[in-house]
């Protein structure tokens, strides 16, 4: 593995993702150690709305008051030079 961090110029090395917005799951929280973590319940809901959003999926902490998680679908949309010429 690589520590270095690698400067990458050609914009053909990099992909570009596309995410829409999925679901919201309603989320409780519990003491774990000095902070909090999610109800089991919770996580199983979360896991479970990635599983359907498909591959590449993922949540964010929606909100301040952190009531939901917010689900993502993420698509490959192609390199960042594809994506600069359709989106001039």
């Amino acid at each position: 593995m690589n520590d270095k961090p690698e400067i990458v110029t050609d914009p053909q090395d990099v992909t570009v993702y596309e995410a829409k917005e999925v679901a919201r799951v309603k989320v409780s929280l519990r003491r774990s150690g000095f902070g909090l973590s999610l109800t089991d319940a919770s996580q199983r809901r979360l896991e479970a709305a990635c599983k359907k959003a498909g591959p590449n999926s993922f949540y964010v902490r929606g909100g301040l008051d952190f009531p939901e998680m917010i689900v993502f679908a993420s698509k490959d949309v192609g390199t960042l030079k594809e994506w600069m010429e359709k989106n001039p």
